[in-house]
């Protein structure tokens, strides 16, 4: 798929999340733009009309804004809900997080790592390294 196959779902999907959130493009933009500053109601409506796209960052920060995935905007994916919503654990845990610091994660995807190797668990257990309580 190239990426001029990919403009007519974006643009068709991208209204309809932004119909579905209630949100206009000036609220998209302004939404957007304080994240990606240089975000423009003109960006926002080249992408609606099929003769842009937007960057990748700038792709998941309406997303995350939204609450659809990119491959649904994309048009990889026929549902819009992100897959992590569908599961309240997955939801809590992404909740979670959303509040440490990129270090605190790191060390929370490290003990994930452990884990998912089939490496022992047991109540208090921490990955080898010292890392910090959260």
């Amino acid at each position: 798929m190239t990426d001029r196959d990919l403009r007519p779902a974006l643009c068709e999907r991208l209204l309809d999340a932004m119909t579905a959130a209630g949100c206009t493009v000036q609220g998209l933009v302004r939404l957007v733009a304080r994240r990606a500053p240089k975000i423009t109601r003109a960006r926002v409506s080249r992408w609606l009309a099929g003769k842009g796209e937007p960057s990748a960052e700038e792709l998941l920060i309406m997303c995350e804004l939204l609450g659809v995935s990119a491959r649904y905007l994309l048009g990889m994916r026929s549902t819009p809900t992100r897959p992590i919503e569908a599961d309240p654990d997955l939801s809590q845990l992404f909740e979670i997080l959303s509040a440490l610091s990129a270090e605190q994660r790191s060390h929370v995807v490290e003990f994930a790592r452990v884990i998912g190797n089939g490496g022992p668990i047991e109540p208090g257990m921490r990955p080898r390294r010292n890392i910090p309580k959260i």
